[in-house]
């Protein structure tokens, strides 16, 4: 009998010690998730309607959703009410004081929306008066970081960075890199110097959680996911999936350069989230410039995969409106649309 009780007992120590070995993640996020919804769009409307032609941004404040508008000659920086009735443009790409380069960005602080723009290194406050747009404030910021989409956080900067073993960083407005964490342990990657490295992970989208206590990215050209705490000054990684890495089609100018192959996947193509949850549009695609998503991959702050959400209109660009709890989207069906999402009922999913 004691012999038996040993032997269940020692087949009982090595079945618990099984299940705590971290299973191999699968070949690309979507098999991640065992649930998925689709989702019917509680608005749409076309872009178009209010002379926007291009649209490439996303945010919003509680008065105006905003975009900057690449097909516009009479004011780029365009800025809609919720009912989607009325448009207000201003600033112009250019090399005035007051103009925008081609690297501009939108962002929200305070409740007030603002242009982030790394290559004139300026951000500016945008006000809406008798029917136009006014800078009230401009600041120089020195901060720089790649393409990917860079998020706000307390007046800070979270971003992707090009500086030699720092993957994303949390600076000041002044530049100065308040904390930071390393690349991901990608098998391939690693292979290739810092510098090489970052032609892949420049193009990694950002998104803090509206309370700013977390974080989460993306990358576009490499199936990497990762999740982070924010705590004052200090960010820090808490879970990474790098589901596969990408393929490398062309080493340029003696390895500081890495070009994906034309056969690799488009991943991540924009984050967003509200307090309870990240949200990736993951595309899928082949290496195009304009890539869509029909899966939205939803995750927990900590990087528990939860369900993924299959949107009736494949879309391009996401972003949450906290105040009425939605998920605005871009879409191209060819022409520019806009699409909302009720969250609400995502909730209890």
């Amino acid at each position: 009998m004691m012999i038996r009780n040993l032997i269940i007992f020692s087949f009982l120590i090595i079945l618990a010690s099984c299940s705590n070995v971290e299973q191999p993640l699968p070949e690309t996020p979507v098999k991640h998730f065992g649930k998925a919804y689709k989702i019917k769009a509680r608005k749409k409307a076309d872009f178009e309607s209010l002379d926007i032609l291009k649209p490439r941004e996303l945010v919003c404040n509680s008065e105006w959703i905003a975009t900057i508008d690449d097909g516009s000659r009479s004011g780029c920086v365009c800025l809609i009410s919720k009912d989607f009735k009325r448009c207000i443009r201003g600033l112009q790409v250019g090399q005035g004081p007051k103009d925008l380069s081609n690297a501009a960005r939108l962002c929200v602080l305070n409740d007030t929306i603002c242009v982030m723009d790394f290559n004139f290194r300026r951000m500016m406050s945008l006000k809406v008066s008798d029917d136009s747009i006014y800078v009230t404030n401009t600041s120089l910021v020195d901060a720089i970081g790649g393409w990917g989409r860079t998020a706000l956080t307390c007046g800070r900067y979270l971003m992707p960075t090009l500086a030699d073993s720092l993957f994303i960083k949390l600076t000041d407005d002044k530049g100065n890199t308040l904390s930071s964490i390393g690349y991901p342990d990608d098998k391939v990657l690693s292979e290739y110097s810092y510098t090489a490295r970052n032609s892949i992970y420049m193009n990694t989208c950002v998104a803090v959680s509206p309370d700013e206590r977390h974080f989460a990215y993306g990358v576009m050209y490499a199936e990497t996911y990762g999740f982070g705490s924010i705590v004052a000054t200090d960010i820090s990684s808490t879970k990474t999936y790098v589901y596969s890495s990408p393929m490398i089609g062309h080493v340029i100018e003696d390895g500081k350069f890495l070009i994906p192959a034309k056969t690799s996947r488009v991943n991540v193509i924009s984050v967003t989230g509200n307090n309870d949850i990240a949200i990736f549009a993951y595309s899928g695609e082949g290496y195009k410039a304009m890539a869509s998503s029909d899966n939205l991959l939803v995750y927990k702050w900590d990087g528990a995969p939860k369900f993924r959400l299959i949107p009736d209109t494949p879309v391009m660009i996401i972003a949450v409106d906290n105040s009425r709890d939605v998920l605005m989207c871009i879409a191209y069906t060819p022409e520019a649309q806009y699409v909302e999402y009720d969250l609400k009922a995502v909730k209890d999913l």
